[in-house]
Formats: structure tokens, C-alpha cells, sequence
């Protein structure tokens, strides 16, 4: 058992004032079940009980129990009665911790069934995975640099006509073939106007002279993850579209430039922001223009990994009102400005960025980004 994640283990049971943790990872999953148990797999049918000692317990169905064994941790099979055998790995605990967002209805009816008290420990799990192993940090600049090198690819992968699901197609195929072991998230290729939409959906359209070409996407290596986001251009670039990629680009530098442990992530955030938005004024791209989103977020066994360099909600992990985030040594995240034309297009320029006392390493640093590459 790996000594960093036992220690984060038993900072959780404390943090969340709890006798155990119970973490599903029943379909569809919630794979906080690999951030406690260090476990490489895909166990789709099984459960994690964590005791004040750390020391995972895993439940696991059947034919999961020789992989399971694999890991040197204690496992308990179960075939029919699971409910009895996750009863038997609380060994009596009352208050069980459990992640409120992803844990299954009815685990939480069975717990309560048998006289335990639900406690959210979302925060606490999220809090905690901030604190990464050096394995982890391992596996996500090992994704990182699979990411970047892909990105550094797709101008060859572009041809005349594609759609965004063929590019799609093409940059998930080059994740496998230089060793993802799957995707961090969707892989998002967006054409056109369709640029200009963060979280568009790809589909059918085709691509055409004069589109800005917007890529992000981001593999997974042994349950870590990656994210980057590049821009291209197909055929020669218009005025307005060199002027924009530089703007974001310009924005990136100052973030980065800030980007430091103790930082105000709200100040890194709003420095950047402001850079876009003036520039865009300047350049007369019209009302609808924007940044619109934050800076960036956490990376790890999430693609969004629980923090944000921006300014906090309300009710999110140790905060009871809009606090900043500080940043801390050991963050892995994205900064990734972007400036957005509605009907017209969009730039995102993402890398990952690990920051620690001696400074910042970007990871991607692989994936070209200087200039506003044409393709096709």
C-alpha cells in the first residue's frame, strides 16, 4: 500500500469526522474509488471501505476477485448478497462517509437500513486529491505528454472536407496508438462558428477555407488525465483571427507569469480575463465577444478535478462563501484563456501546468502554439 495515499486516507476519515468511507465504483463509477485504493483496473462491480487505519478494504463481485487479489490490499467477494458483505467490511462503523454526488440510491437506503449515518464526504475526497502521489503525478505528465505530442500532429491529420467527427475520430485513434489507455473526456473538435461555443458538441459539419479549427481533448493513462486545447486555422488566416489568437496567447503569458504558490487564483483569473476583454474592444469584434468561462481547473483522476482558478461557489470544498482559491504547491492545472465571436469563431489555447515552490512546469509544452498554425 502505497504510504502517501494511506496517510491521505486517514486525513479524509479525519477531515469528514467520520468511522469509515464507503466509495462505489459501481457503474457508471466514481473514480475517488482509485484516488483511496491506488488500484490500476476496471473494476466496474466494486466497492471501496477505507477504516480510520487507512487500509483499503476492496468489495468486489466475483469475477473480479482474482484482479482484485492482484493488489495486495484486503478484498471480500461477494455473488449474490452484496449488501451482507459490504455490512461485514463496515465492521460496525455507524458514521460512513460517502461521496453524496455518485454513490448509488440504493447503498445509500442500505446503509441507513442497517443503522449507519450517511455523512457527504464529497469535500473531503476532493480536498484530499488535491495532495497527489508522486505515481500520480507520474501518470498525469505521462498523459500529459501522450496529449501534447497528438496535438502536435492533428495539421497532418486535417483534410479538405472532414467533419469534426472524422478529426474527432482521428485524434482519439492517435491517443491509443501512442499509449492512452482511454480519454480523459469527449474530444471536443469544433469547425467554423462552432468555435466560438466552449462546450460545443461535434457532429457533421464540414470543413471549409477560412475556419478557425478548435481541438481539445486529453488522454488518460492509468486513470490520470490530461487536457489541452489547441487552435489552428484552415488556409491563410484572417486579420481578425491572427489578432485574436495573439490576444489569447498574450493572456496565457500573463496568467502564467502569476501563476505562482500563494497566489490569489481570482487575481490570475481577472488579469487574464481583463487582457481579453480590452483587446477584444479594441479590435471591434462586436458585443458578443468574450471570455466567458475560468481560467482553468484542476487536473488528476478527474479531467475537473475540484478546483478552479477562479473565484469559488458557494458550499464548494473548505468554503462557506465566494473565497479565493490560494494556490498550493503540488497543483496540477489547466490554464487555458480563450476569446469567442458568436457566428464567427473562438480561440482556447490550454496547457498543464504544475506549480510548486521552485516554480511552474508546463507538461504540453510539446504541442506547438507560437503562432496560429494553418492546416489543410
Amino acid at each position: 500500500m502505497d504510504d502517501f495515499i494511506l496517510a491521505r486516507n486517514k486525513e479524509i476519515i479525519e477531515a469528514a469526522g467520520i468511522d469509515a468511507l464507503l466509495v462505489s465504483n459501481i457503474e457508471p463509477g466514481d473514480r475517488n474509488f482509485y484516488a483511496v485504493t491506488g488500484a490500476d483496473g476496471h473494476y466496474i462491480y466494486s466497492l471501496a471501505v477505507v477504516r480510520p487505519d487507512g487500509i483499503p478494504t476492496l468489495v468486489v463481485a466475483g469475477l473480479e476477485e482474482d484482479e482484485a487479489k492482484g493488489t495486495g490490499l484486503p478484498v471480500m467477494a461477494y455473488s449474490q448478497d452484496r449488501d451482507a458483505v459490504i455490512e461485514k467490511a463496515l465492521g460496525g462503523a455507524r458514521r460512513v462517509g460517502i461521496n453524496a454526488g455518485l454513490l448509488p440510491c440504493d447503498l445509500g437506503d442500505f446503509l441507513r437500513r442497517i443503522g449507519c449515518e450517511p455523512i457527504n464526504a464529497g469535500y473531503a475526497l476532493t480536498w484530499a486529491r488535491a495532495k497527489k502521489t508522486p505515481t500520480e503525478l507520474e501518470r498525469i505528465r505521462e498523459a500529459a505528454y501522450i496529449t501534447a505530442c497528438v496535438a502536435a500532429d492533428i495539421p497532418g491529420m486535417v483534410q479538405a472536407d472532414m467533419t469534426e467527427l472524422d478529426l474527432l475520430a482521428e485524434v482519439d485513434y492517435a491517443m491509443r496508438k501512442r499509449g492512452a489507455d482511454g480519454f480523459a473526456f469527449e474530444t471536443l473538435a469544433a469547425f467554423g462558428e462552432g468555435s466560438a461555443e466552449p462546450h460545443h458538441k461535434s457532429g457533421s459539419r464540414q470543413l471549409r477555407e477560412g475556419d478557425l479549427v478548435l481541438v481539445d481533448f486529453g488522454a488518460r493513462y492509468h486513470g490520470l488525465c490530461a487536457d489541452i486545447t489547441r487552435t489552428y486555422v484552415c488556409g491563410e488566416p484572417a486579420d481578425w483571427q491572427k489578432a485574436l489568437y495573439e490576444t489569447v496567447l498574450e493572456a496565457q503569458d500573463v496568467a502564467l507569469s502569476m501563476l505562482r504558490v500563494g497566489a490569489n487564483s481570482w487575481e490570475v483569473h481577472q488579469a487574464a480575463e481583463d487582457h481579453i476583454t480590452r483587446r477584444l474592444k479594441e479590435l471591434e469584434l462586436g458585443e458578443g465577444a468574450k471570455m466567458g468561462h475560468s481560467l482553468g481547473h484542476s487536473i488528476g483522476h478527474f479531467d475537473h478535478d475540484g478546483e478552479r482558478l477562479t473565484r469559488k461557489w458557494k458550499g464548494e470544498p473548505q468554503s462557506s462563501d465566494n473565497s479565493d482559491l490560494v494556490i498550493a504547491d503540488g497543483l496540477v492545472t489547466t490554464v487555458e484563456p480563450g476569446g469567442y465571436v458568436p457566428g464567427r469563431g473562438g480561440v482556447r489555447i490550454e496547457d498543464d501546468v504544475y506549480v510548486t515552490g521552485k516554480g511552474t512546469e508546463i507538461w504540453t509544452v510539446d504541442a506547438p502554439k507560437e503562432r496560429l498554425i494553418e492546416v489543410s
